[in-house]
Parts: structure tokens; C-alpha cells; sequence
């Protein structure tokens, strides 16, 4: 009998959506990071109390730890959070396809996408002329520029969810360059 040594663990993010928002949902992060420890998450750290983890996954792909972390939240909380799960280089990705013309960072925000999108089709669902701000659509994610701030725009995350019938969840310039840090470690 052969036995396999188990494989270099995987450095993961997971972003939560919806969690410690205007009072639903609340989740303490020392509970958060023994719920991942549980679900045999290894080297568990948060960022800031809106659901972010960085972690060592023991080998499963992404859409398979999404569903043992989703479970692990409703068996550990009571309540169900979608959990869209990213790697450094995929954060770092999305880094790179910021748009030229989105010169401040404060006004920058990504929304992860649980689903992959036609960008073509989804670009096509919303009319530039309605807003100030610039949504740049990826498989994966979007760009969003918010010239007067993301508590003013119309392209929100749930209303970009709605118009593409998808799970999404955003994150500012920041917090993206703080994540793919703490991944990379």
C-alpha cells in the first residue's frame, strides 16, 4: 500500500458577503477563525470585521471549499453567507486591470463574482449614460470607479447581482491590496 504524502497546502482568500452589515449577520472574527480552523482550515487571519480570511486550504479546489465554508458558517452560526473564494494571483489580476482613466484609489472598488460572466453580454446590461461612474466587467470580477463615492453610486452590488442573476461581493482598492499581501506571505 502506497500512502500519499497530502500536497502542498493552498493559500486562499475568502470573501463573505454580507456579514457584520448595519447589524445582521454578526460574526465575531475570533469565532470566524476558529469556525475555519474547524473545517480544517490551517494559518487562519482576518482583515477588518467585513469578512475577510486569509487561509491555508488542505487541497480541495475553490468552489469545493466554498461549499465546506458555507456549511460550516450555516452549522456554526445559524445562518447562511455565500463564501466566493480567490487566490493572491487572482486578486492580483484584478489589481492589474484597473482602468487608466481610474486615477484615485479611494474611489476604487472590486466586486468578485461567485459565477463567471460573459463579459460581452454582461458589459451590454448597463447603459453608461445613467451614471458618472465606470463598471469594467471581467469573467470573474468588475472594476467599479465611483467618482463621488461607492455610498452614491447606482452601480451597487446588489443591483449589479439583479441586472447579471448572479452572487457577488465588493471590496475597496484597499482591502484588495491588503488581501493579496496577506496571501502571499
Amino acid at each position: 500500500m502506497v500512502v500519499k504524502k497530502p500536497g502542498k497546502p493552498t493559500r486562499l482568500i475568502a470573501l463573505l458577503r454580507g456579514i457584520n452589515v448595519s447589524g445582521s449577520n454578526i460574526i465575531k472574527m475570533a469565532d470566524l477563525r476558529e469556525m475555519f480552523a474547524k473545517a480544517g482550515m490551517k494559518n487562519v487571519a482576518t482583515y477588518i470585521q467585513s469578512g475577510n480570511v486569509v487561509f491555508d486550504s488542505p487541497g480541495a479546489g475553490a468552489s469545493d471549499t466554498e461549499k465546506v465554508l458555507e456549511a460550516g458558517i450555516k452549522d456554526t452560526f445559524g445562518f447562511n453567507v455565500n463564501v466566493i473564494v480567490r487566490n493572491a494571483e487572482d486578486l492580483s489580476t484584478a489589481l492589474s486591470e484597473i482602468p487608466a482613466d481610474f486615477h484615485d484609489e479611494t474611489k476604487t472598488y472590486f466586486m468578485f463574482f461567485k459565477e463567471k460572466v460573459n463579459t460581452l453580454t454582461a458589459m451590454k446590461k448597463f447603459p453608461h449614460e445613467d451614471s458618472n461612474d465606470v463598471l469594467s466587467i471581467f469573467p470573474g470580477h468588475a472594476v467599479l470607479y465611483c467618482h463621488n463615492g461607492y455610498g452614491k453610486t447606482k452601480l451597487s452590488n446588489n443591483f449589479v447581482e439583479k441586472v447579471l442573476d448572479i452572487t457577488a461581493t465588493t471590496r475597496n482598492y484597499r482591502t484588495v491590496c491588503r488581501l493579496t499581501e496577506m496571501a502571499k506571505k
